[in-house]
């Protein structure tokens, strides 16, 4: 396949099927992939690239995103309904994400748990704030600065997720709160 979508007229489009809130998006996405498809699996490998994203759900906060790029390998086994993620990159402003060997289950009665391994490198505390604030993670009036490297592992334990790490590192952390 070979995609180019207008997200901003993609959104007008799903509004008339999908309630999308007050969430307003813009930018430009082109997608170039291979699907493969048998009994067993469904196999896609992909390659993206994302400009220009604004996400805008209230009028004082968008976050932005000039320029990122994301490219998958991943395999749906239809027996287990379970998706593996072989591989994902993704290149970003805010700074590398990858994933490595991923297993997540695709519905509510698939036995096998979530499990995947992911990294983070040169991740920008103060360019993720605007996102964590659209989240309502945080506060606006927080401020954070610093660069994280880690590498994390996430699984499903006992009803809940378990994220562990052993390599995290924050270079020139800054938080600020008001009070």
């Amino acid at each position: 396949y070979d995609a180019q979508i207008d997200l901003a007229k993609l959104a007008s489009e799903l509004g008339q099927f999908a309630d999308l809130g007050k969430y307003k998006l813009g930018g430009q996405v082109s997608s170039k992939g291979q699907i493969t498809n048998n009994k067993k699996t469904t196999l896609v490998v992909s390659s993206s690239n994302i400009s220009n994203l604004r996400v805008s759900p209230t009028a004082d906060i968008t976050v932005n995103e000039p320029n990122a790029s994301l490219d998958v390998i991943a395999a749906l086994d239809k027996q287990t309904n379970v998706l593996l993620v072989k591989q994902l990159k993704a290149d970003t402003s805010l700074g590398q994400f990858s994933v490595k060997d991923g297993r997540l289950p695709m519905g509510n009665n698939v036995k096998e748990q979530i499990s995947l391994t992911a990294s983070i490198k040169g991740v920008d505390l103060a360019k993720i704030q605007p996102y964590l604030v659209m989240t309502k993670a945080i506060s606006k009036d927080v401020v954070l600065g610093g660069v994280v490297e880690s590498d994390i592992t996430v699984n499903f334990k006992d009803g809940g997720y378990r994220i562990t790490t052993d390599t995290t590192k924050i270079a020139n952390l800054l938080v600020k709160a008001p009070g």
